[in-house]
């Protein structure tokens, strides 16, 4: 979702809404401006008025870095659940594979058909 944010000086800037982020009893959205190219994000305060209408407030460095910090967790953390899920999804295909190849051997063995 991309989020237009209005500077003071009548300014406009686009971002790319990552994630909204509870950390230490506030929220905090991780945007990328649509106009980076080197990959780079921005943290604002989220603060939700009502289903339309949001605050995002800008945030000091230390806040901006201890969230930025807590984010990149959070992702490597949810990297390593998908690359365990699809370790066990090429186990369970592989034992299923070797099931198959055991059981036609048995049935070649003992001359059944399916």
């Amino acid at each position: 979702m991309n989020i237009t944010l209005h500077g003071e000086n009548g300014s406009e800037l686009e971002f790319e809404l990552l994630v909204i982020l509870p950390y230490q009893e506030k929220r905090y959205a991780v945007m990328r401006p649509i106009a980076d190219t080197e990959g780079r994000v921005s943290i604002f305060e989220f603060i939700e008025r009502d289903e339309n209408t949001a605050e995002y407030n800008s945030v000091d460095e230390a806040t901006a870095n201890a969230v930025f910090a807590y984010f990149t967790e959070k992702v490597n953390e949810a990297r390593q659940k998908a690359e365990e899920a699809m370790l066990e999804a090429q186990a369970l295909e592989e034992s299923q594979q070797i099931s198959a190849i055991v059981e036609q051997a048995y049935n070649e063995l003992f001359d059944i058909d399916d």
